[in-house]
């Protein structure tokens, strides 16, 4: 197979925003948060710049709200979840607002922005021409967009120093799955805990 290095001007770079325009709207899924609320997450989880971090600093935010929370893990220190006791419903939507605000997205526009850059340092196989490389990069970006914008950041420093040629999702979720694994299991504890107690405050209506 031929390999080339594609030149800057050859890869159909998205338009560059402003950050305060590119911010205006967060394409995350993230649900309860306002826009204001999500672009005020981008920016914590941005100033961090640290994965571990900044889950380090949300269990703690959490954990002093729900004072019950308590993390399980296997033997050998593999999370498997979380557990909460009874807590009051106002706190449970408290604590889920925290969770959310760590999972909010890069927006579309800027993965593609990264994705582009990116290929500025990998080499690309001769048949990826300019249309094919857009394509890609934005079914690429279709999936980034799911995952928390500072652990697809750092995926994307990760992949840059360990791959040679144009990435696979699963190139990049190698890096994203452990990292976004422990906010994952406490959004879904905090969503069955919400959804035991809404269950209950209607059987008593």
């Amino acid at each position: 197979m031929t390999l080339k290095q594609l030149s800057t001007s050859t890869i159909p770079t998205p338009k560059v925003e402003s950050l305060s325009t590119s911010m205006q709207v967060i394409e995350t899924g993230v649900e309860t948060l306002s826009s204001s609320q999500q672009q005020a997450g981008l920016a914590r989880l941005m100033e961090i710049n640290n994965p571990i971090q900044a889950t380090t600093n949300l269990y703690a935010s959490v954990s002093t709200l729900i004072k019950s929370l308590e993390a399980r893990h296997t033997q050998d220190f593999t999370l498997l979840g979380y557990k909460i006791g009874n807590e009051e419903l106002s706190d449970l939507y408290k604590a889920l607002s925290y969770v959310n605000k760590a999972l909010v997205s890069l927006p579309h526009k800027e993965i593609q922005q990264r994705i582009a850059v990116m290929c500025n340092v990998i080499t690309l196989a001769n048949n990826f021409d300019p249309d094919m490389l857009a394509l890609r990069g934005k079914a690429l970006a279709d999936e980034l967009v799911k995952y928390p914008a500072d652990i697809v950041v750092h995926a994307f420093e990760e992949i840059k120093k360990t791959c040679k040629f144009y990435p696979s999702f699963a190139e990049f979720y190698q890096h994203i799955e452990f990292r976004y694994r422990p906010r994952r299991l406490l959004r879904d504890e905090l969503h069955k805990c919400i959804a035991i107690k809404e269950r209950d405050a209607r059987m008593l209506e």
